[in-house]
Protein backbone atom coordinates (compact mmCIF):
# COMPACT_ATOMS: atom_id res chain seq x y z
CA UNK A 1 0.00 0.00 0.00
CA UNK A 2 2.81 2.27 0.96
CA UNK A 3 4.57 1.73 -2.32
CA UNK A 4 1.53 2.40 -4.39
CA UNK A 5 0.75 5.73 -2.35
CA UNK A 6 4.59 7.01 -2.82
CA UNK A 7 4.46 5.30 -6.63
CA UNK A 8 1.31 7.59 -7.22
CA UNK A 9 2.89 10.82 -5.70
CA UNK A 10 5.81 10.39 -7.86
CA UNK A 11 3.37 10.02 -11.20
CA UNK A 12 1.78 13.18 -9.91
CA UNK A 13 4.93 15.31 -9.12
CA UNK A 14 6.53 14.33 -12.23
CA UNK A 15 2.74 15.19 -14.15
CA UNK A 16 3.08 18.53 -12.41
CA UNK A 17 6.06 19.59 -12.81
CA UNK A 18 5.24 18.71 -16.74
CA UNK A 19 2.42 20.69 -16.61
CA UNK A 20 4.32 23.46 -15.16
CA UNK A 21 6.74 22.99 -17.93
CA UNK A 22 4.36 23.49 -20.39
CA UNK A 23 3.28 26.35 -19.76
CA UNK A 24 6.47 28.09 -19.71
CA UNK A 25 7.04 27.01 -23.45
CA UNK A 26 7.86 28.31 -26.61
CA UNK A 27 6.92 27.17 -29.68
CA UNK A 28 8.89 28.31 -32.90
CA UNK A 29 8.20 27.87 -36.77
CA UNK A 30 11.03 28.24 -39.48
CA UNK A 31 11.03 28.47 -43.03
CA UNK A 32 14.67 27.67 -44.58
CA UNK A 33 16.08 27.71 -48.01
CA UNK A 34 18.31 24.61 -48.01
CA UNK A 35 21.70 23.10 -49.81
CA UNK A 36 22.68 19.20 -49.22
CA UNK A 37 26.11 18.97 -50.51
CA UNK A 38 27.72 15.89 -51.19
CA UNK A 39 30.78 15.56 -49.86
CA UNK A 40 33.19 12.19 -50.71
CA UNK A 41 30.04 10.66 -52.89
CA UNK A 42 30.14 9.03 -55.63
CA UNK A 43 30.64 11.65 -58.61
CA UNK A 44 27.02 10.80 -59.71
CA UNK A 45 25.41 12.82 -56.98
CA UNK A 46 25.25 16.40 -56.84
CA UNK A 47 24.47 19.53 -55.00
CA UNK A 48 20.69 19.36 -53.98
CA UNK A 49 18.55 22.89 -53.18
CA UNK A 50 14.94 22.73 -51.80
CA UNK A 51 12.60 24.13 -48.72
CA UNK A 52 12.25 22.93 -45.49
CA UNK A 53 10.14 23.81 -42.87
CA UNK A 54 10.24 22.84 -39.02
CA UNK A 55 8.35 22.89 -35.73
CA UNK A 56 10.26 23.60 -32.18
CA UNK A 57 9.31 23.56 -28.86
CA UNK A 58 11.87 25.25 -26.39
CA UNK A 59 10.84 25.64 -22.69
CA UNK A 60 11.48 28.82 -20.94
CA UNK A 61 14.75 29.32 -18.76
CA UNK A 62 16.61 26.55 -20.08
CA UNK A 63 18.70 26.52 -23.35
CA UNK A 64 16.49 23.19 -24.77
CA UNK A 65 14.58 22.73 -27.53
CA UNK A 66 12.89 19.51 -29.17
CA UNK A 67 11.45 20.14 -32.88
CA UNK A 68 10.52 18.10 -36.15
CA UNK A 69 11.61 19.60 -39.64
CA UNK A 70 11.31 18.35 -43.19
CA UNK A 71 11.60 19.19 -46.56
CA UNK A 72 11.98 18.99 -50.12
CA UNK A 73 14.73 19.41 -52.48
CA UNK A 74 15.55 18.88 -56.05
CA UNK A 75 18.63 18.42 -58.59
CA UNK A 76 20.22 17.33 -61.91
CA UNK A 77 17.29 17.84 -63.90
CA UNK A 78 18.58 16.43 -67.83
CA UNK A 79 17.14 16.76 -70.69
CA UNK A 80 18.40 15.00 -73.88
CA UNK A 81 17.72 13.26 -77.23
CA UNK A 82 17.93 9.26 -76.70
CA UNK A 83 17.08 6.56 -79.60
CA UNK A 84 14.76 3.86 -78.95
CA UNK A 85 14.30 0.62 -80.37
CA UNK A 86 11.28 -0.88 -81.74
CA UNK A 87 8.94 -1.89 -78.48
CA UNK A 88 5.37 -3.09 -77.76
CA UNK A 89 4.70 0.51 -76.55
CA UNK A 90 6.58 2.84 -78.66
CA UNK A 91 8.12 2.83 -82.37
CA UNK A 92 11.64 3.10 -83.15
CA UNK A 93 12.69 6.42 -83.36
CA UNK A 94 14.27 9.70 -81.15
CA UNK A 95 12.80 10.81 -77.94
CA UNK A 96 13.21 13.62 -75.74
CA UNK A 97 14.08 12.13 -71.97
CA UNK A 98 13.52 14.09 -68.96
CA UNK A 99 15.57 12.92 -66.03
CA UNK A 100 14.82 14.55 -62.53
CA UNK A 101 15.93 13.83 -59.12
CA UNK A 102 13.90 14.46 -56.28
CA UNK A 103 14.79 14.07 -52.18
CA UNK A 104 12.57 14.23 -49.04
CA UNK A 105 13.56 14.29 -45.61
CA UNK A 106 12.13 14.81 -41.95
CA UNK A 107 14.46 15.20 -38.79
CA UNK A 108 14.03 14.76 -35.28
CA UNK A 109 16.05 17.90 -33.85
CA UNK A 110 17.54 18.04 -30.52
CA UNK A 111 18.82 21.57 -30.00
CA UNK A 112 21.07 23.25 -27.35
CA UNK A 113 21.25 27.44 -27.29
CA UNK A 114 24.74 28.20 -26.32
CA UNK A 115 23.05 31.87 -25.25
CA UNK A 116 20.17 33.17 -24.68
CA UNK A 117 19.87 36.27 -24.44
CA UNK A 118 21.14 39.49 -26.81
CA UNK A 119 19.91 39.70 -30.21
CA UNK A 120 22.71 36.89 -31.72
CA UNK A 121 21.98 33.41 -30.10
CA UNK A 122 23.91 30.78 -31.34
CA UNK A 123 23.35 26.91 -30.49
CA UNK A 124 24.08 23.37 -31.48
CA UNK A 125 21.68 20.61 -32.55
CA UNK A 126 21.67 17.40 -33.75
CA UNK A 127 19.85 14.89 -36.28
CA UNK A 128 17.66 11.87 -36.60
CA UNK A 129 15.39 10.84 -38.98
CA UNK A 130 14.77 9.46 -42.82
CA UNK A 131 15.89 10.45 -46.38
CA UNK A 132 14.05 9.51 -49.47
CA UNK A 133 15.65 10.35 -52.74
CA UNK A 134 13.66 8.91 -56.17
CA UNK A 135 15.16 9.38 -59.92
CA UNK A 136 12.05 9.95 -62.08
CA UNK A 137 12.08 10.10 -66.15
CA UNK A 138 9.52 11.54 -68.49
CA UNK A 139 9.63 10.13 -72.31
CA UNK A 140 8.53 12.91 -74.78
CA UNK A 141 7.90 12.50 -78.55
CA UNK A 142 9.62 14.52 -80.48
CA UNK A 143 7.07 14.96 -83.13
CA UNK A 144 3.61 15.79 -81.73
CA UNK A 145 0.32 15.86 -83.69
CA UNK A 146 -0.59 19.07 -84.53
CA UNK A 147 -3.95 20.60 -83.32
CA UNK A 148 -5.79 21.44 -86.33
CA UNK A 149 -7.54 24.55 -84.36
CA UNK A 150 -3.83 25.93 -83.81
CA UNK A 151 -1.76 27.54 -86.48
CA UNK A 152 1.50 26.36 -87.33
CA UNK A 153 2.92 29.02 -84.80
CA UNK A 154 1.42 27.92 -81.97
CA UNK A 155 2.21 24.06 -82.43
CA UNK A 156 0.73 21.50 -79.65
CA UNK A 157 2.78 20.75 -76.25
CA UNK A 158 5.03 17.79 -76.48
CA UNK A 159 2.99 14.28 -75.11
CA UNK A 160 4.30 12.07 -73.04
CA UNK A 161 4.68 8.79 -74.09
CA UNK A 162 5.72 6.97 -70.91
CA UNK A 163 6.88 8.21 -67.66
CA UNK A 164 7.70 6.47 -64.22
CA UNK A 165 10.85 6.25 -61.69
CA UNK A 166 14.32 4.76 -62.12
CA UNK A 167 15.61 4.50 -58.38
CA UNK A 168 14.39 4.48 -54.97
CA UNK A 169 16.14 5.19 -52.34
CA UNK A 170 14.93 4.99 -48.18
CA UNK A 171 17.51 5.80 -45.62
CA UNK A 172 18.06 6.88 -41.79
CA UNK A 173 20.61 9.28 -41.23
CA UNK A 174 22.13 10.94 -38.26
CA UNK A 175 24.22 13.87 -38.07
CA UNK A 176 24.84 17.16 -36.15
CA UNK A 177 25.47 21.28 -36.52
CA UNK A 178 26.05 24.76 -35.28
CA UNK A 179 23.91 27.70 -35.75
CA UNK A 180 23.25 31.71 -35.05
CA UNK A 181 19.61 33.62 -34.59
CA UNK A 182 19.65 37.38 -35.50
CA UNK A 183 16.96 38.90 -33.90
CA UNK A 184 14.33 41.26 -36.17
CA UNK A 185 12.05 41.39 -33.59
CA UNK A 186 13.55 40.28 -30.21
CA UNK A 187 12.54 36.83 -29.26
CA UNK A 188 9.88 36.89 -32.13
CA UNK A 189 11.14 37.54 -35.43
CA UNK A 190 14.82 36.41 -36.60
CA UNK A 191 16.69 35.12 -38.63
CA UNK A 192 19.25 31.75 -39.14
CA UNK A 193 22.15 30.32 -40.66
CA UNK A 194 22.69 26.97 -39.70
CA UNK A 195 25.51 24.12 -40.56
CA UNK A 196 24.94 20.34 -40.15
CA UNK A 197 26.66 17.33 -40.93
CA UNK A 198 25.05 14.62 -42.05
CA UNK A 199 25.77 10.97 -42.55
CA UNK A 200 24.00 7.76 -43.04
CA UNK A 201 23.08 4.54 -44.97
CA UNK A 202 23.78 3.49 -48.71
CA UNK A 203 22.56 5.62 -51.70
CA UNK A 204 22.38 5.06 -55.23
CA UNK A 205 22.44 7.77 -58.38
CA UNK A 206 21.83 7.26 -61.61
CA UNK A 207 24.98 8.43 -63.78
CA UNK A 208 24.93 9.90 -67.39
CA UNK A 209 22.14 8.35 -69.68
CA UNK A 210 23.46 6.63 -72.46
CA UNK A 211 22.03 8.25 -75.81
CA UNK A 212 21.21 4.76 -77.91
CA UNK A 213 19.45 2.52 -75.61
CA UNK A 214 19.14 -1.34 -75.85
CA UNK A 215 17.02 -3.89 -74.55
CA UNK A 216 17.87 -5.83 -71.60
CA UNK A 217 17.31 -9.78 -71.59
CA UNK A 218 19.00 -9.83 -68.26
CA UNK A 219 16.33 -10.01 -65.45
CA UNK A 220 18.21 -9.34 -62.54
CA UNK A 221 17.87 -5.79 -60.66
CA UNK A 222 20.28 -3.66 -59.69
CA UNK A 223 23.20 -4.91 -56.97
CA UNK A 224 27.04 -3.79 -56.50
CA UNK A 225 28.34 -6.23 -58.43
CA UNK A 226 25.75 -5.46 -61.96
CA UNK A 227 25.30 -1.64 -61.08
CA UNK A 228 23.76 -1.38 -64.87
CA UNK A 229 20.06 0.40 -64.97
CA UNK A 230 18.65 -1.74 -68.05
CA UNK A 231 15.33 -0.31 -68.22
CA UNK A 232 13.13 -0.42 -71.39
CA UNK A 233 13.87 3.32 -72.26
CA UNK A 234 17.01 4.40 -69.95
CA UNK A 235 20.67 3.13 -69.79
CA UNK A 236 22.73 4.06 -67.62
CA UNK A 237 25.42 3.50 -64.68
CA UNK A 238 23.75 3.71 -61.04
CA UNK A 239 26.94 4.37 -58.53
CA UNK A 240 26.51 3.13 -54.57
CA UNK A 241 27.96 5.59 -51.70
CA UNK A 242 27.15 6.09 -48.52
CA UNK A 243 25.65 8.92 -47.58
CA UNK A 244 27.98 11.94 -46.35
CA UNK A 245 26.54 15.90 -46.99
CA UNK A 246 26.55 18.81 -45.64
CA UNK A 247 23.05 20.22 -44.91
CA UNK A 248 22.95 24.43 -45.51
CA UNK A 249 20.30 26.66 -44.28
CA UNK A 250 19.56 29.90 -44.60
CA UNK A 251 15.28 31.35 -43.64
CA UNK A 252 13.32 32.50 -41.02
CA UNK A 253 12.24 31.99 -37.59
CA UNK A 254 9.27 33.05 -36.03
CA UNK A 255 8.74 32.76 -32.13
CA UNK A 256 5.46 32.59 -29.84
CA UNK A 257 6.34 34.43 -26.29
Amino acid sequence: MIKTKLFSKTVGVLVLCFVTSISFAQFGFRMNHSQLRPIGMSKAASNAYGISLGVHYRFQDTPFSIGIEGGLSMYSPTNQEVTLPQTAQVPQGTYDLNTHNLTGYYFLVPRIYLNNKGILKTYINGRIGRLYHTTSFTLHDQDPPMDPSHTEECPTEPSAVAEGSLLRNALWVVGGGIGARLDLVRDIVSINLEVNYLRGGIMRHLGPVEQVTTQSTDPQGITPQAPLLNHPYVNGQVYYSAASMLDIRFGIFFSMP
